[in-house]
């Protein structure tokens, strides 16, 4: 049944099952199913809202943040449509050889170093700790099921991925180990 603008009924008195529509035929009654159809639809939007809020923010933590080895890389976001991405997928979204070496780690240990307060740092290289604390704070408080994926050797693709609803969410950089 289409129903236009003029047939949009305004209900003067509360009513248990208000009437949605009146027109041509018998009053529409909102029932379960719509119900249940709007919420989903309304769930979905706002998890698509909740990730891109997300990938909006990382974009923001990681702007000019380099990750520091033996080449300084920078960071970028990633997401992926589906729920705790595997290696194997991982690979193929990277369109890296199926046989290359996936080590996993988590995010505490991979970004210990960066986190660690130095007694000889510099004013910048304060900055750029407290930099890694909010973007290591905020991946742990908006992201579930947290953990970094290290791809191939010598020159190695990082993905420090999470979960957000149905999709995996995170950034990735480079780093090189000789």
């Amino acid at each position: 049944m289409h129903l236009n603008v003029d047939e949009i009924a305004t209900a003067e008195e509360p009513h248990p099952n208000p009437p949605l529509a009146k027109g041509r035929g018998p009053e529409v009654h909102l029932n379960v199913e719509m119900f249940l159809l709007l919420s989903s639809i309304n769930s979905l939007k706002n998890n698509q809202v909740m990730t891109q809020a997300i990938t909006e923010e990382l974009a923001q933590l990681t702007q000019d943040l380099l990750w520091m080895s033996e080449a300084d890389y920078p960071w970028e976001v990633v997401s992926y449509d589906c729920s705790n991405i595997t290696p194997e997928q991982l690979l193929e979204q990277s369109n890296l050889p199926s046989d290359t070496p996936v080590e996993t780690v988590t995010i505490a240990r991979f970004f210990a170093p960066v986190l660690r307060e130095q007694s000889w740092h510099n004013e910048e290289e304060r900055a750029t700790r407290t930099r890694y604390q909010e973007l290591f704070n905020f991946l742990n408080e908006q992201l579930n099921d947290l953990i970094v994926y290290r791809l191939g050797e010598v020159e190695i693709d990082v993905y420090v991925l999470g979960t957000v609803e149905d999709k995996t969410v995170g950034i990735k950089t480079t780093l090189v180990e000789t």
